[in-house]
């Protein structure tokens, strides 16, 4: 699979990331919008583990981005996003998050629905609903640093 769409032209200083499991794509109408300000890169996530996920993001932007970038991440991508510019600050300029906080009761929100991929089946959708759903719950159990420790298997 092809881990990149590009919205735009170069400087391509923006980066909108997905969540997961199985969103990629989710963070297309984001970009579709943002095109008319800047250029775009989509990342599509085709690794499995945290650590992998960070150094694929990482590769992927040090081939096609213009540095610093501002990372917008949805739900996963969040996540993603806030981790990678932990172990990479100088590549990033600024950070927004879209993903649900998992600390108020309405989950999933408005935001979650309108940025569902629309290539996600009914099932699909609702299976990945319901593995958010248990990781916020379980987030909120343990914490979220402990949580993150737990994801990353450090």
């Amino acid at each position: 699979m092809e881990n990149l769409r590009k919205y735009g032209k170069a400087p391509f200083k923006v980066v909108v990331v997905h969540g997961g499991p199985g969103a990629a794509g989710e963070m297309a109408p984001v970009a579709r919008k943002l095109v008319s300000i800047c250029g775009v890169l989509e990342p599509l996530q085709t690794v499995a583990s945290l650590k992998a996920q960070v150094e694929e993001l990482k590769t992927v932007l040090e081939k096609n981005a213009d540095f610093p970038v501002t990372l917008i991440g949805f739900s996963w991508g969040a996540w993603l996003s806030f981790i990678f510019t932990a172990n990479y600050p100088e590549f990033v300029k600024k950070q927004k998050q879209l993903e649900h906080c998992g600390l108020c009761p309405d989950f999933p929100c408005k935001t979650f629905f309108e940025l569902r991929d629309p290539n996600m089946s009914d099932d699909e959708f609702n299976n990945s609903l319901a593995e958010r759903q248990k990781e916020l719950k379980r987030r909120t159990e343990v914490g979220t640093d402990k949580w993150l420790k737990e994801k990353s298997g450090i």
